[in-house]
């Protein structure tokens, strides 16, 4: 597009602008239509695979809890079967509150005994930027010889009015 050089050209281009952008959210609507058509033929057909996948998985499971020893005669985790690989991950454990007890709590608990807060309890300090920005005013020049800066930027927009005309 050229160069607007007047108010004239400005309305023209707005004009082109409104036209163009009502034009793509009309073929953007007929897309998403027909996406929606095509995902709704297919999603019932797949569903129906997905269950029987975890169905077989399910029974193969079991029956590999069962047979274990026997799967893994090397003494390790998995084994291979017909190209599948069967096998036994250890999570690494997780700790989970006794019945009770929160998080919350248990971190009061903590604090109590410094020897175990040492070890349990982070302390990782965060910038609260929002903070700096609504006191930017009163602690601009401290905060700028530490090396901090407000950056404070304009951007333009156009808010396009796309209502159907009749």
């Amino acid at each position: 597009m050229n160069p607007i050089q007047n108010h004239e050209q400005l309305c023209g281009a707005l004009a082109l602008a409104q036209q163009a952008t009502i034009l793509a959210d009309s073929i953007t609507s007929e897309m998403d239509a027909e996406m929606a058509a095509v995902k709704a033929r297919f999603e019932g057909k797949i569903k129906t695979r997905r269950d029987e996948a975890e169905a077989a998985k399910k029974a193969i499971e079991v029956y590999a809890d069962k047979q274990r020893e026997t799967l893994l005669e090397d003494g390790g985790k998995s084994t291979v079967i017909n190209g599948h690989t069967l096998g036994w991950r250890d999570n690494g454990g997780a700790i989970k509150m006794a019945k009770g007890m929160t998080e919350k709590k248990l971190v009061v608990k903590l604090m109590k005994n410094s020897v175990l807060a040492k070890f349990f309890i982070r302390r990782t300090p965060t910038l609260d930027k929002e903070a700096m920005k609504a006191k930017w005013t009163g602690f601009k020049a401290k905060l700028t010889a530490l090396g901090v800066r407000l950056k404070h930027e304009e951007t333009f927009f156009i808010e396009l009015d796309v209502t159907p005309k009749p």
